[in-house]
């Protein structure tokens, strides 16, 4: 397949009309891949001299994930599923059975996406990482296709490390992290922008400091215990603390251990109007370190106790937001100190700034890369 731009004539030798693209969006597994691509799409949809270049747009991904959950979301999109495997770095007898395994998961995969790039006709190829994406790249750079490639870590992940190699263009949030990339921040949401008023706010008493706590359905046990420990204690600064809970679908079980505290709100999901404006009226919150989120919750100038995810790139996110923007790192094996560097912040409480980042900037960039003569 040909993917030169194709110029169709309006009259002879005076007007030329762009062909309007197909466009595939590839990566999934955790909100930190999924919602930056489901803000990318909405953008152009809210955009009319965008959307009117674009065709169809197509989000590759796994069934049943969150990548097609949030694909439902946009009616402008079509889901396309396709297997992958995944690389176990380690080495025991059942990890390398299981690569073995993802190996023909991966090469299912590979022909999946050959077949439906050429089927659709597909112009370019946005990689924002994770496994599903990789059999995704690899197909578009055996037929030519161009790649758009953005990394929201501070140390770039194996997907879009390979996937840069054979990148038109790459983008990065955090300075310099892939090889010749274009440093634009954080992919955010646009509904940031506009907060929800009807969010149902009356268990927040006023007169009381709020902390947010938010560190997704991966792994958050160990904050959740450790906040029920103090609150099962007779320290007076939990009792006297608004605490508003963002479970998500994993973690909804843990709702009925909250309930019995007054001072304590929980909900099940946010979308990001109502995540806007619990930011705006926190003073503190307790966190994982995805890049996205620490970058959503800086927008709104709010203090962090970061724990990062100990598996993953997060310690490396949670060190530069404490290097940048004095916020607190916290182990998840050193628990104790979380109340500790939730009071300090409140002791030392944050001067909001004049926000002069322009939360579409990552936008703005990726989308002329996408439309732009390849």
């Amino acid at each position: 397949m040909s993917n030169t731009r194709f110029f169709a004539k309006e009259s002879y030798g005076v007007r030329m009309k762009k062909k309007k693209l197909n466009i595939a969006f590839a990566g999934g597994g955790t909100g930190g891949h999924v919602t930056p691509i489901s803000s990318l799409i909405q953008y152009a949809n809210d955009h009319k001299q965008l959307s009117e270049q674009i065709q169809q747009m197509y989000r590759f991904g796994s069934t049943g994930q969150m990548e097609e959950e949030f694909a439902s979301k946009h009616d402008s999109v079509i889901f396309v599923p396709i297997r992958s495997g995944k690389l176990r770095r380690y080495w025991t007898i059942k990890s390398t059975l299981e690569n073995l395994r993802d190996v023909a998961y991966f090469n299912a995969g590979y022909v999946q996406s050959l077949w439906y790039l050429q089927a659709n006709k597909i112009d370019v190829v946005f990689c924002k990482g994770w496994y599903v994406a990789m059999p995704v790249v690899f197909a578009a750079a055996s037929l030519r296709i161009p790649v758009i490639v953005h990394e929201s870590d501070i140390h770039a992940g194996l997907v879009n490390s390979i996937a840069a190699k054979v990148a038109k263009k790459s983008f990065d949030g955090f300075p310099g992290v892939l090889k010749e990339s274009t440093h634009v921040g954080q992919i955010l949401s646009w509904d940031l922008l506009e907060k929800d008023e009807e969010l149902d706010l009356f268990t927040i008493q006023p007169g009381k400091k709020t902390l947010m706590v938010m560190c997704g359905s991966q792994g958050s046990e160990a904050v959740f215990k450790r906040i029920l420990e103090e609150l099962d204690s007779e320290w007076q600064i939990v009792k006297n603390l608004n605490i508003v809970i963002v479970l998500w679908v994993l973690n909804t079980s843990w709702k009925k251990k909250f309930e019995t505290h007054l001072n304590v709100t929980t909900y099940d999901f946010l979308n990001h109007h109502e995540l806007a404006t619990l930011f705006e009226i926190a003073d503190v919150t307790i966190t994982r370190g995805s890049a996205t989120t620490l970058a959503e919750m800086e927008y709104f100038d709010l203090p962090k106790v970061i724990v990062p995810l100990p598996s993953h790139d997060q310690p490396l996110n949670a060190k530069r937001y404490a290097q940048h923007h004095d916020d607190i790192v916290v182990a998840q094996d050193n628990m104790w100190e979380l109340f500790k560097a939730v009071k300090f912040h409140l002791d030392h409480p944050r001067k909001k700034k004049t926000r002069k980042t322009d939360i579409f900037a990552a936008h703005k960039a990726i989308w002329e890369s996408l439309l732009g003569d390849k």
